[in-house]
């Protein structure tokens, strides 16, 4: 056989790059993408932030959100961290609000947010 036919066979074309890297993506902003996904539109922002800032509400202790693994996740920087990361992932089109017929408005993943966590 040809090495010219030898090479191209072991060595394919590499494929392209994901539309959005999750590479960068921050491990609080990963994080938080991977709880409002893990919620799938269930809860809005002020809840979100609650559970990530380690804050034990009502509703989130209602809802044992205490017990999920984001809980706490950007407790350092307290509620105004988790709402800042919250507004970075909306205005980067990876999550958004959705409004659900006679609810509050929740938050949703985008395709661009569950293309960013593969």
């Amino acid at each position: 056989m040809d090495d010219a036919f030898l090479r191209w066979r072991a060595f394919p074309a590499p494929l392209p790059p994901p539309a959005f890297p999750a590479a960068r993506l921050s491990w609080s902003a990963r994080g938080a993408l991977i709880l409002v996904k893990r919620l799938a539109g269930r809860f809005g922002r002020v809840c979100l932030a609650e559970v990530l800032a380690g804050e034990a509400s009502d509703k989130v202790l209602t809802h044992g959100l205490n017990w999920d693994p984001a809980f706490g996740l950007l407790r350092g920087g307290g509620r105004g961290a988790a709402f800042g990361t919250l507004r970075d992932l909306e205005k980067r089109g990876l999550i958004q609000v959705v409004m659900l017929e006679g609810t509050y408005p929740v938050l949703g993943v985008t395709d661009a947010g569950r293309a960013a966590l593969l």
